[in-house]
């Protein structure tokens, strides 16, 4: 191991934010079954500091998120299937010298698409 030791304090300064949700869901009739039909929205709004850019996380600006998904379900077992496209960007001009860590002046966007599936079976024990 070795014996040198770096403090570096944390430039990043986020903050607390908002988050804001928002979901439906229609169960269509198929036989004797029924099919979720699931939509959402979802705004987070800015925690970074524009002073401190990081390509690492989320950008400097609010986020919204899309949401759709569907599922299966009969008397002992259950399938859900759904996908979430996450976006927001924003430009930034210029940046605090004293941060090593942080990123340049430039574009910063997110752009992120989650494919989630999940499955249960109930067990009588």
């Amino acid at each position: 191991g070795s014996d040198n030791v770096t403090s570096l304090p944390n430039h990043f300064m986020w903050k607390n934010g908002h988050t804001a949700r928002l979901g439906l869901e229609y169960r269509a009739p198929l036989g004797t079954y029924e099919i979720p039909v699931r939509a959402g929205y979802v705004f987070d709004s800015q925690v970074g500091n524009k002073n401190y850019p990081t390509a690492f996380g989320t950008p400097a600006a609010p986020t919204n998120s899309f949401t759709a998904g569907t599922g299966f379900q009969s008397d002992r077992w259950e399938v859900n299937a759904a996908c979430a496209y996450r976006f927001g960007s924003t430009s930034i001009e210029t940046v605090a010298d004293e941060c090593a860590f942080c990123g340049t002046p430039g574009e910063y966007s997110i752009r992120l698409l989650g494919i989630y599936l999940d499955a249960s079976v109930e067990f009588d024990l």
